[in-house]
C-alpha cells in the first residue's frame, strides 16, 4: 500500500501564510515611508516657492514702500499673513530692517528676511529666503 499525500499540510499552510504576511508587511511599510517622504518634499518645495514669490514680489515695489505697516521701517507689508498653496496653509512672516551694506559710502538698504511655515504640516522645518534691497539712486 503507497501513501501518496498530494497538497500541503495545515501547518505548511499557516507557515507560508505567516511568511507572506510579513513579506507584504515590509512592502507595505516601505510604500508608505516613501509616500511621506514625497510628500514632506513637495511641502517644502512649495514653501520654498512660496518664500521666493514673497521676494519676487517685494523686488517690484518701490523702495519706500519696502517695510511694514506697523513697524520700523514703515511700509505697507504685513508682517504675517497665510497663503494657501496646494491645499496647504502657510504662514508667512517677514522681517524688515534698515541695515548698511556699504560702509564707505555710508549707504543704507534693507533687509527683508521671508519665513515660510506650516503649522498642520508634520515634521516640517520651516524656510527663510533673505534678499538685501537698496535704493534705486546707488
Amino acid at each position: 500500500m503507497t501513501n501518496n499525500q498530494n497538497g500541503f499540510s495545515l501547518i505548511e499552510v499557516v507557515v507560508g501564510s505567516a511568511l507572506f504576511l510579513v513579506v507584504a508587511m515590509a512592502g507595505y511599510g516601505a510604500f508608505t515611508s516613501l509616500f511621506q517622504v514625497a510628500q514632506a518634499n513637495q511641502t517644502k518645495l512649495l514653501a520654498i516657492s512660496l518664500a521666493d514669490e514673497q521676494l519676487e514680489i517685494i523686488r517690484g515695489m518701490s523702495y519706500a514702500s519696502v517695510g511694514l505697516s506697523d513697524g520700523i521701517p514703515h511700509g505697507t507689508l504685513l508682517a504675517t499673513q497665510d497663503i494657501t498653496r496646494g491645499n496647504i496653509v502657510f504662514t508667512v512672516t517677514l522681517d524688515i530692517r534698515s541695515a548698511n551694506f556699504v560702509p564707505p559710502l555710508a549707504v543704507g538698504g534693507k533687509l527683508v528676511e521671508v519665513s515660510v511655515s506650516c503649522a498642520s504640516c508634520k515634521n516640517f522645518t520651516s524656510v527663510a529666503l533673505t534678499g538685501q534691497f537698496m535704493p534705486a539712486s546707488i
